[in-house]
């Protein structure tokens, strides 16, 4: 099956058991792929529905950039602070501290995206399990 790149693929789901699929590592990378979620549960209001869609297509899209970042901020800014105080000024003590630098970039900006990845995993599990109770709460 060929999709055109404007065209999102969807994953429906229509049972506690897809819901259950969904939370594990494999149903996750799966829903990425296809890129969207969509609720198709008989009995569930589409009100509901839409608004647990919505927070499980959020929580599927976050890529852990914010969090990237931030952790890149603060690693360039600690980095900073001590090569200011630790105040060598030789050309090897410069390129030494231009080194600490890029790697203090490099790794905060690295663990933040982890960390943002998992708080949207947790995140995201979260919001099947309340979905999955929900359903349970109709039966």
């Amino acid at each position: 099956m060929k999709v055109s790149k404007k065209s999102k693929l969807i994953k429906s789901i229509a049972s506690v058991r897809d819901i259950e699929s969904l939370m594990t590592y494999k149903g996750i990378v799966e829903a990425h792929r296809h890129g969207q979620v969509k609720l198709r549960i008989p009995g569930l209001g589409e009100r509901e529905a839409n608004s647990f869609e919505t927070t499980l297509n959020k929580h599927l899209s976050e890529c852990g950039c914010l969090m990237g970042k931030i952790f890149l901020l603060g690693a360039l800014a600690l980095a900073v602070i001590y090569q200011l105080f630790r105040g060598n000024t030789s050309v090897r003590g410069i390129i030494t501290g231009a080194v600490t630098l890029i790697l203090a970039a490099v790794a905060g900006g690295a663990i933040g995206k982890m960390i943002g990845l998992a708080i949207a995993n947790v995140k995201f599990r979260k919001t099947c399990t309340a979905l999955k109770t929900r359903l349970a709460g109709m039966g």
